[in-house]
């Protein structure tokens, strides 16, 4: 069974709209600046990928503006451009055939600093806390509004969370359960305890210049925020309502290295089988791949690594680049927003390259992009790794 993409949204620090993050990625414009949500006290890395002006689309109860946290409005408002690009009416379709597969790391953690500050404070904690913050109630909040019946699911495969959500649509459409998911992701992590938890590991940069994905001189990643929300949909329901089919996605598959809570598993064996089952799936061989956007954060050893890996599996040398290099690493959320960016780059038949790149490490081989091309592209791979080596891959093609 064949999985179209009818509809995208997006919320980041380049851009609250499909359009505009597409013009700052295909031009090599940068989101990460310096926050502003907290003065920091403690931590070092305060260069990181902020969405700024945001305001909870007014379609949605307005009293969620208060009982919700930042990643459930972000994945309201990413739902809400996704399904007006899809052109689905919800009182034309079954509403139990409409499935919700959201995916996160933790949500935001804005509510429970507020909350614990309260308990510090001898005062209980708000009536707001649970429902407006656990990880299923992105889904929850989105069937609500739109009165889907269908499951609403909370997906929590760490930085691999958005690829997982996908992987999971496609699969309750394949498996007859579904006409219609909506799938994506949405993280919100930019508080200083979040921050200062990844500092701690040394996973984040203090440069000035960051991140700078496989370049020699890299550090460490920017953390960032955001959604990314596709519209997932049985191929023969789209075209028989006379959507417009933005994209296919051709194949799938989810891996766990079994190996470590934070590094990637070495010998790249794990990848090229999860490789191996994507195209499969797909009906594609290696050669037909013509780029593959990389999870590639600006680690040391996350880069190198999955470059090793990519080199030992694509054989045929595709183009590789790293869009976190502009968008920052938005954890959870940050493979559907790149998923939402490759569909992107096959509507305009480009690839996008990695900015900072100025110095190849040599233990990062590829062909590498950066700057963005004009280029042919029918197929791409993109790849996301997670904590505890929990792993995601998704293939996404021109509709022909």
């Amino acid at each position: 069974m064949t999985i179209a993409i009818t509809g995208l949204g997006v919320i980041s620090c380049c851009g609250n709209d499909v359009d505009t993050l597409w013009t700052n990625i295909s031009t090599g414009k940068s989101g990460i600046a310096p926050i502003s949500k907290f003065v920091p006290t403690v931590v070092q890395s305060t260069q990181v990928g902020e969405v700024r002006n945001f305001i909870l689309n007014s379609v949605f109860d307005s009293r969620w503006n208060s009982k919700t946290d930042t990643h459930i409005q972000y994945a309201l408002n990413a739902t809400k451009q996704a399904v007006d690009q899809s052109g689905l009416d919800f009182d034309k379709i079954d509403p139990s055939r409409v499935h919700t597969v959201i995916g996160t790391t933790g949500g935001s953690y804005n509510f429970i600093i507020k909350n614990q500050n309260r308990i510090d404070n001898k005062k209980a904690a708000l009536p707001n806390f649970i429902p407006g913050h656990i990880n299923n109630m992105s889904a929850a909040y989105i069937n609500m509004h739109y009165g889907i019946h269908g499951s609403g699911l909370g997906i929590s495969g760490a930085c691999a969370a958005g690829n997982q959500s996908l992987a999971v649509g496609s699969m309750l459409i394949e498996t007859g359960q579904a006409d219609v998911v909506i799938a994506g992701a949405s993280d919100s992590w930019l508080s200083e305890l979040t921050i200062s938890g990844f500092e701690s590991l040394g996973a984040l940069s203090y440069d000035e210049i960051l991140p700078r994905p496989f370049d020699k001189n890299r550090s460490g990643f920017a953390i960032s925020e955001g959604a990314g929300i596709l519209i997932l949909e049985n191929l023969e329901h789209a075209r028989r309502r006379g959507a417009d089919i933005l994209a296919i996605l051709s194949g799938y598959a989810m891996s766990s290295d079994a190996y470590h809570p934070t590094s990637p598993e070495p010998t790249g064996d794990v990848f090229k089988t999860m490789v191996t089952n994507t195209l499969h799936r797909a009906k594609l061989n290696i050669e037909d791949i013509d780029y593959v956007n990389a999870h590639a954060t600006g680690t040391v050893i996350g880069d190198a690594a999955e470059c090793a890996a990519i080199q030992k599996t694509f054989t045929n040398n595709p183009y590789i680049s790293s869009t976190k290099s502009m968008t920052g690493h938005s954890i959870g959320s940050t493979s559907a927003i790149e998923a939402v960016i490759c569909v992107q780059s096959l509507k305009h038949q480009q690839l996008p390259g990695t900015i900072n790149l100025d110095d190849l490490d040599p233990l990062c081989p590829g062909n590498h992009l950066n700057h963005t091309i004009d280029y042919p592209v029918k197929h791409i791979a993109s790849n996301s790794f997670g904590f505890g080596g929990t792993n995601g891959l998704i293939i996404l093609s021109k509709n022909n």
